[in-house]
């Protein structure tokens, strides 16, 4: 975390653009936008189950049949 050779090379990684993606949508951003999107869908996927009395099954993230996950 505090590497000096890593703290080099963090803003030209956070600033390089994608350049194919799976996910057309996400081809052009930069790996800095894509932290955020993800960190967004973590939050609002998880939030339900995080909520006081809400760590039901129900509230589970569910993942999407034959999705690829590991």
């Amino acid at each position: 975390m505090d590497n000096p050779e890593g703290k080099k090379r963090v803003d030209a990684f956070l600033n390089k653009k994608v350049a194919m993606s799976n996910d057309p949508y996400n081809t052009g951003m930069t790996y800095y936008e894509l932290a955020l999107v993800n960190a967004q869908h973590v939050m609002n996927t998880s939030g339900p189950f995080a909520q006081p009395g809400n760590q039901t099954k129900e509230n589970l993230i569910h993942l999407k049949p034959d999705q690829i996950v590991g």
